[in-house]
């Protein structure tokens, strides 16, 4: 009986350091051994890579499954190039050239594009999300959040288009995720008169001995003068 359930042999492994002759033995979906001359009977199935380059899967982090893709064709692109996964950047309703109907929350099209891929995508894929103007940021990212996920975008340009924050809009999303409580470098100068008043205001609303929060983020997020 086999040992592995795939053997792939004969090529030049690509690790963070080193490029080294050597065979990957696979079982469960996970490399159990790298060996020098692997038997071939060692493995239910035998891929030649010779003369090939055997890479990590990469990380394509900022993709857009719409325009003249879609969750399936985008994959297969990409796997063609080497990608494993893919990290999908969508919006809500208000970003419309990006795929999301009119009517649509942020929740509405993370729900879409995952069920699309869960059906159709060939590789693992994950989701990067945008903020717009008129959506209602209070609800916008911790619904996001309750979805999987983890990183948000806010423009600091395209105001006609819908899609530029304002100051006051950047600083009440911040304080509605989990990384607004991070701090940023005591004593760092607030660039402009919103968050300077919105840092002064945080600061003395904050308890005692209590680190700094909402007010350090906003001075932290923005680079207006």
């Amino acid at each position: 009986m086999a040992s592995y359930d795939l053997l792939v042999k004969g090529g030049a492994l690509v690790d963070t350091t080193n490029v080294v002759h050597a065979d990957l033995c696979i079982a469960d979906g996970k490399i159990q051994a790298v060996v020098r001359d692997a038997a071939p009977e060692l493995a239910a199935a035998v891929v030649d890579a010779s003369g090939c380059y055997v890479l990590p899967g990469i990380f394509d982090a900022h993709v857009h499954p719409i325009y003249a893709d879609s969750m399936e064709t985008l994959s297969v692109s990409a796997a063609h190039g080497g990608i494993t996964t893919l990290i999908h950047f969508i919006g809500s309703g208000n970003f419309t050239a990006w795929g999301a109907r009119p009517e649509w929350s942020l929740a509405d099209s993370i729900e879409h594009f995952r069920g699309e891929g869960e059906r159709t995508s060939y590789l693992d894929f994950a989701f990067h999300a945008a903020i717009a103007q008129a959506d209602d940021h209070l609800k916008t990212i911790p619904a996001g959040v309750a979805l999987g996920v983890t990183s948000f975008k806010m423009f600091l340009a395209y105001k006609s288009r819908g899609m530029m924050l304002s100051d006051e809009q950047m600083l009440v999303a911040a304080r509605s995720t989990t990384w607004s409580r991070s701090s940023s470098p005591p004593g760092r100068p607030a660039r402009n008169t919103t968050c300077r008043a919105d840092r002064t205001l945080s600061r003395k609303r904050r308890p005692s001995g209590r680190p700094p929060s909402h007010g350090w983020l906003a001075v932290r997020c923005t680079s207006s003068t």
